[in-house]
């Protein structure tokens, strides 16, 4: 017996049109950008090469000498350290064109300090959004390191809550068969120890 198959299929590109859009991720709602508000038109210099202790005090008083000082910005790491550069506003443009001019190649306590005038297009809106950084502790790298050691020996030592508990045994108990079974198939006949109490608790949980 022979069967003749019909195409019903219509070639009108129309029909044929296929979504390839992804229904899940029109869903999802899109991150907005920040918006920073536009700054004042300020004179701004950065500073590179700049010796341990010269930070935003010492900066403020050494600066002042050349006009108004409005804003300064010492970026720091997570540590509180700083970063090695800085940004000082000034009032007036004149003014900051100026520090940057005579304060450039200008030796600091065993150091080259760098001055560079950065004019208005070159200056972003949150260029000093973290001006005032400055009263993060400042901490060692041992001392970072030996917090997390005691922030993880609290999290391992801290009393489980019963469902916690639980789920910690059963997961351990599971472990513990596959890891006998395994040996067993290697000829190895060995039982692992548990505690009494988790055992206690497994029988009324398994009960």
């Amino acid at each position: 017996m022979k069967y003749t198959v019909k195409n019903n299929i219509s070639t009108n590109n129309s029909k044929l049109a296929v979504n390839t859009r992804n229904p899940v991720a029109r869903r999802i709602p899109r991150k907005k950008k920040k918006t920073y508000n536009p700054r004042i038109q300020r004179g701004v210099v950065y500073l590179s090469h700049l010796p341990h202790g010269f930070y935003e005090e010492q900066l403020d008083k050494y600066f002042s000498q050349f006009g108004t000082v409005t804003n300064i910005c010492v970026p720091r790491s997570k540590t509180g350290r700083s970063k090695g550069y800085a940004f000082i506003e000034f009032k007036h443009a004149e003014v900051a064109e100026m520090a940057a001019f005579t304060m450039d190649n200008y030796p600091m306590f065993n150091r080259l300090l760098k001055a560079k005038y950065l004019p208005p297009n070159q200056q972003k809106p949150h260029l000093f959004r973290f001006s005032n950084r400055s009263n993060v502790k400042k901490t060692s790298v041992s001392e970072k390191a030996q917090q997390s050691l005691n922030d993880n020996r609290i999290k391992k030592n801290r009393r489980l809550d019963l469902a916690t508990e639980v789920a910690v045994l059963k997961s351990l108990s599971r472990k513990k068969k596959e890891l006998e079974a395994r040996l067993k198939n290697l000829d190895v006949n060995y039982k692992f120890d548990v505690k009494k109490s988790n055992v206690v608790l497994l029988e009324d949980i398994n009960s």
